[in-house]
């Protein structure tokens, strides 16, 4: 059995079969670690989430900013953004079946010494603390059928009010930069070290409880272009895997048995 870790697909569908050829795939035996954003932005979102829906026994999924988003338009709680392409998706006939589906997914995932997360951990919490934020989260998007209590934790959210549940969500789905305590500058998108008050957030010293712990992410497609971290992020550490497929460069999956690298262009 194999495990391979893929980066934000985006609704990139095509790409993502064509990778799922290169690394060949069997149903039979191997897993699929997705790092979140399997929708939006990409021309198949539709394809893509139901794939994931069919295919739920041989995949782990964390939910990305994207795919928040997306539950939140569904939901009503949010309209779609001019470069959504979510309108195919939405008209599914098996959206509710698939919405309910996606939402139970968690915002981290571990298995040993290895943790998938979308965006990134915020340094100065330790394993214990982010899990339980996290769950506690998922607990209100997922484990309530009353549509309104689902309704009223997605407004939360997306609110701009001050809470641990939306420091959380904001961190694990959307960081880039933050200071030492974990302040998050959400602006700034760049690869390259601002100040030294914010930085990348895996250029800070993790809480001991991450010591033996490699953390698989994506969100941030600017750092495979970046040079200043290859040093940071070869060090079998930490393992960003979104190499901008929706932007025109690549799809990306690592093996978790021997870390070897896969990746397919896009294709339309």
């Amino acid at each position: 059995m194999s495990i391979y870790v893929i980066g934000d697909i985006q609704g990139c569908f095509n790409s993502f079969k064509l990778l799922l050829d290169i690394i060949k795939f069997d149903k039979t035996k191997d897993m699929l670690w997705l790092t979140g954003d399997i929708i939006n932005r990409g021309p198949d979102s539709d394809k893509m989430l139901q794939w994931a829906y069919d295919n739920q026994n041989n995949i782990k999924l964390v939910l990305g900013n994207h795919d928040i988003h997306t539950i939140a338009v569904y939901y009503g709680v949010r309209k779609q953004a001019k470069d959504d392409t979510l309108d195919k998706l939405l008209n599914l006939p098996n959206i509710d079946d698939l919405i309910n589906w996606l939402r139970s997914q968690p915002l981290i995932y571990q298995e040993d010494n290895n943790l998938m997360v979308h965006a990134g951990i915020p340094p100065q919490l330790s394993i214990t603390q982010i899990n339980k934020y996290a769950k506690n989260i998922s607990d209100k998007i997922s484990g309530d059928k009353d549509k309104g209590n689902v309704i009223k934790a997605l407004e939360h959210i997306f609110s701009n009010q001050s809470s641990t549940d939306i420091y959380t969500i904001n961190a694990l789905t959307r960081m880039r930069h933050c200071n030492k305590s974990g302040e998050l500058d959400l602006k700034y998108k760049g690869p390259d070290i601002i100040n030294n008050k914010y930085k990348a957030w895996f250029l800070w010293e993790q809480d001991p409880s991450f010591k033996n712990i490699k953390i698989f992410f994506g969100h941030w497609a600017a750092l495979s272009d970046a040079p200043e971290y290859q040093d940071i992020i070869n060090n079998n550490k930490f393992f960003p895997l979104d190499t901008g497929c929706v932007w025109g460069k690549k799809l990306t999956a690592i093996r978790l048995e021997d870390y070897k690298i896969f990746s397919v262009n896009l294709i339309n």
